[in-house]
């Protein structure tokens, strides 16, 4: 694997949030235990939260956990949980609706950029 030769930049940032690693571990756990393929973040209701589901099976088992406070317009960012393959640790996340997140450790020395999925 190869950076790019530009860093990538977000054109805004819409959502920003601490994502523990105790929280993403435990969510991601219970994603793989459950065989569910995708991870969101949604803004909904005063509240952000973490989400794992199957979004092409509403009746699949779920579950989320609070990451904080949110004040926007209600939204939903969807990722596979495949492609969150992160070194253990605290990231502060920005997050542009409808393009990519970028999640950069505590110590400012990893930084990954993971595309949104498309509907």
């Amino acid at each position: 694997i190869t950076p790019p030769e530009k860093e990538l930049v977000l054109k805004s940032v819409d959502v920003k949030f601490t994502l523990t690693n105790a929280n993403f571990s435990r969510l991601l756990k219970i994603s793989t235990m459950n065989s569910l393929p995708h991870i969101s973040v949604v803004g909904k209701d005063g509240s952000l939260l973490l989400q794992i589901h199957d979004k092409t099976n509403d009746t699949s088992n779920h579950g989320a956990s609070k990451i904080g406070d949110y004040a926007g317009d209600n939204f939903t960012a969807t990722f596979k949980a495949e492609n969150l393959k992160l070194l253990p640790d605290d990231y502060d996340v920005e997050l542009q609706k409808g393009a990519f997140a970028k999640f950069v450790n505590k110590d400012g020395n990893l930084k990954y950029f993971v595309s949104v999925e498309s509907k």
